[in-house]
């Protein structure tokens, strides 16, 4: 395998188009990547660190159906430890595993040997997010591996600086069609962003996002890696949110507060809305085929610290964050109804919290529950 200047500097070129045309941009530099190597197979794939599972994948070369049955079953039986992998890492496939181990498993015999033993590879790390690992590179046939492997290798070194910019600059553009899209005017930097599909399938975390999560005391993913709030009663607010914005018009955001959990004064403000375009996905995002439906936008931004009155009344009178909130809104005057509307809870868990509340500070009318949260909060 043999390339020139030219070849490379044909392939910069595109990758530096794709920073501004998104997924064609991308097949337009997977297809010359894979002339450059005389017809071998290309790939920009999305890999889930611990499962090994496909989220996402472009590609040229590829019979679709193959590729399908690889989304569907035979990424995850891929015993190439990925999640070794490391931002601007440049591995083959035998730097990472025994041939024989890869010889032995269910993927190369079902997957990779039929397919013209496909049993090289060489691929570059472009990025780590949220638990998964971004790569681009090429599935080279056993009887060319030494020819080139070692020339693939080379090339996508050369690249490398360029690829890695191309996608910085893409993160920072679509980050802040990320913030537009969920109305949060802030600066990406103070914001926590994350992109899922359903209410537990986390596609994307930004830098904030990703530190939130390995915090864990606002959001996190659980033993079967899904994400989720950490408190029962803020996941319970997501996920009223998500069926919430389903019906309703494009744009619409559903928002909630959470605090980081019930010891802390830190008060978050999430907002939910739908993922019209795949093309604003951040970073190396931009370029996998994984389509917008069902795909929801979800910031989560620290407001101020929590409210003193809220503290008053939960030590005074012994009412959880939630009763204390909800007292307080009645003293406000807002009904039962306004207050699930602002709290994304049910109507029947508002009047069970207001309940509870006038159980404890003992009093048998709203109003009269109105009147002593006043004169609590109010000394």
């Amino acid at each position: 395998m043999k390339f020139t200047e030219k070849d490379i500097s044909d392939l910069v070129a595109l990758t530096y188009q794709a920073a501004l045309n998104g997924t064609a941009g991308w097949r337009e530099f997977l297809t010359e990547f894979g002339k450059i190597g005389d017809g071998f197979k290309t790939f920009f794939l999305i890999q889930d660190c611990s499962s090994n599972a496909a989220n996402g994948i472009l590609y040229d070369g590829f019979d679709p159906e193959w590729i399908e049955a690889f989304e569907a079953y035979y990424a995850s039986t891929n015993p190439t430890p990925v999640d070794t992998l490391g931002i601007g890492d440049i591995k083959t496939s035998s730097m990472m595993i025994e041939r024989s181990e890869m010889e032995a498993s269910e993927f190369y015999n079902d997957w990779l040997k039929p397919q013209e033993d496909l049993i090289g590879c060489a691929a570059l790390t472009v990025n780590r997010s949220a638990g998964q690992v971004f790569v681009i590179g090429s599935s080279i046939r056993r009887r060319d591996i030494d020819e080139k492997e070692p020339a693939t290798v080379k090339l996508l070194g050369l690249i490398k600086p360029h690829v890695l910019r191309v996608l910085d600059i893409q993160k920072t553009i679509c980050e802040q069609r990320l913030l537009l899209s969920a109305a949060a005017h802030r600066p990406a930097e103070t914001v926590g962003i994350f992109v899922t599909k359903g209410h537990h399938r986390l596609v994307y975390a930004n830098d904030v996002g990703a530190s939130l999560l390995r915090e864990g005391r606002v959001v996190r993913r659980d033993e079967m890696g899904r994400f989720r709030f950490s408190d029962p009663a803020d996941e319970h607010a997501h996920q009223a949110a998500i069926p919430a914005i389903v019906s309703d018009m494009v744009g619409e955001v559903k928002c909630f507060e959470v605090s980081a959990g019930t010891d802390s004064e830190l008060v978050y403000r999430c907002k939910v809305t739908p993922l019209q375009a795949c093309d604003v996905l951040p970073g190396a995002l931009a370029a996998i085929r994984t389509g917008s439906a069902g795909l929801n936008v979800l910031t989560i931004e620290q407001i101020r610290k929590a409210e003193a009155p809220v503290q008053t009344l939960a030590s005074r009178f012994g009412l959880t964050r939630s009763e204390a909130r909800a007292a307080l809104r009645v003293a406000n005057g807002e009904t039962a109804k306004e207050i699930s509307e602002a709290h994304s809870v049910s109507l029947a868990t508002v009047r069970n919290q207001i309940k509870s509340a006038m159980c404890k500070v003992g009093v048998r009318r709203q109003v009269e529950l109105a009147l002593t949260v006043f004169k609590a909060t109010n000394r």
